[in-house]
């Protein structure tokens, strides 16, 4: 996904790798800017053969790898004054019910729902919280192997009235749109970037 190349430093918790937060905006002053925050990883099996290890190394880096680094950045602006913008990443499989996804899918659902509650606790800080929800993307998640065959991707590709996956610029133009002054009014959002799959 292109980013503008000026980056915040990443974030670390004790129990998963890095999580970025990437600045997308920056304002007239420190205290009004926005920040993406991008984190996932995924393992693609039956729900009844996931371990306990799996299911919360994904849900600490999905789901505590959006919270943490919101909350940071929440606070530093709160500090000085207020204004700020969140962009968290969801997914299809936060809204509908998606076989083999169940530690995923359950991250992503509890993203959707962190997003609104931040929205109405921080509104009065005027600090924007939505989240893009991407469907099916061109590029596939490293280590995930079940969908990368000319079959699969066939298949994938008739999941959506498009009729084909995202590219990776149509994903991140979202990010960029909900963190600009168009979007001042725009909080506690799941925006869906699916070609139509959640509308079916």
């Amino acid at each position: 996904m292109a980013y503008p190349p000026r980056r915040r430093p990443v974030h670390r918790s004790p129990t998963s790798g890095p999580v970025r937060g990437v600045p997308l905006t920056q304002g007239r002053n420190a205290s009004a800017h926005g920040r993406g925050d991008q984190a996932g990883i995924d393992i693609i099996k039956p729900a009844i053969e996931y371990t306990s290890e799996e299911w919360d190394r994904i849900l600490t880096v999905n789901l505590r790898g959006a919270f943490q680094p919101a909350q940071a950045a929440a606070r530093h602006w709160i500090a000085e004054g207020g204004g700020g913008s969140v962009t968290m990443t969801s997914s299809i499989a936060g809204a509908a019910g998606i076989p083999t996804l169940a530690p995923y899918a359950a991250s992503k659902g509890g993203v959707n729902q962190l997003v609104r509650t931040l929205a109405a606790e921080w509104a009065a800080h005027r600090i924007r919280v939505n989240t893009v929800a991407p469907g099916y993307v061109a590029n596939i998640m490293d280590s995930v192997t079940a969908h990368d065959t000319p079959a699969s991707d066939q298949r994938i590709n008739s999941f959506a009235p498009l009729g084909r996956r995202a590219t990776v610029e149509e994903i991140a133009a979202p990010y960029a749109s909900l963190a600009s002054p168009a979007a001042a009014d725009v909080t506690g959002t799941i925006l869906a970037v699916d070609g139509g799959y959640t509308a079916k």
